[in-house]
């Protein structure tokens, strides 16, 4: 039974550790959408639905702008801690459901 809780604390552990790197992926890339514009921008009578008076991001030295692909990569990972939390949590609830029928049994 040990193990079973052993192994359901360490998969939460993972998916823990795993979930704070993707958050540190999400957090360190450069935005890529439109810059929120002023409120007084907003309210401008000439201002135009879809336009931004932001400039574009930054081209990096290939001439390409930003790629998302890092926020993909850390969105998955965050989805497959959520399943191997979810796991660890299954692990654990069928640790305790074991030990409470061991205890019936010897009750």
């Amino acid at each position: 039974m040990d193990a079973v809780f052993a192994s359901g604390l360490t998969a939460i552990r993972t998916a823990t550790t795993r979930l704070q790197a993707a958050g540190a992926q999400v957090s360190a890339v450069p935005p890529l959408t439109i810059p929120a514009a002023s409120p007084q921008d907003a309210l401008q009578t000439r201002a135009v639905a879809g336009q931004s008076p932001a400039p574009p991001p930054q081209a990096d030295p290939g001439g390409r702008a930003p790629s998302s692909d890092s926020i993909i990569e850390a969105s998955v990972d965050m989805v497959r801690a959520e399943q191997k939390a979810r796991l660890g949590n299954a692990l654990i609830k069928a640790g305790d459901a074991m030990t409470r029928a061991l205890l019936d049994i010897k009750a």
